[in-house]
């Protein structure tokens, strides 16, 4: 088992996230990967997409719409849809 020392951040993006209720198996994830605006719907929880402007994040799926924290105010972290 691995103690962290120190804090270890994320230093990168995240483009999106999806939170399922149960494991997906190994062929589902391998379809997931590549469906960014299909996902499998059996047991997704929450996604949330990143694609738009402004602070704001919406949830596709269920009631979880929250805002983004960014260190800068005015400097909201959003991609915006291709």
């Amino acid at each position: 088992m691995k103690f962290l020392i120190k804090p270890e951040y994320f230093n990168g993006t995240i483009d999106e996230v999806r939170i399922y209720n149960r494991a997906l198996n190994l062929t589902e994830i391998k379809q997931n990967f590549g469906s960014i605006y299909n996902p499998i719907k059996d047991g997704l929880v929450s996604w949330w997409s990143f694609d738009g402007t402004g602070c704001s994040v919406k949830d596709e799926i269920g009631n979880n719409t929250g805002s983004l924290k960014p260190s800068c105010p005015g400097n909201c972290p959003m991609r915006v849809s291709e």
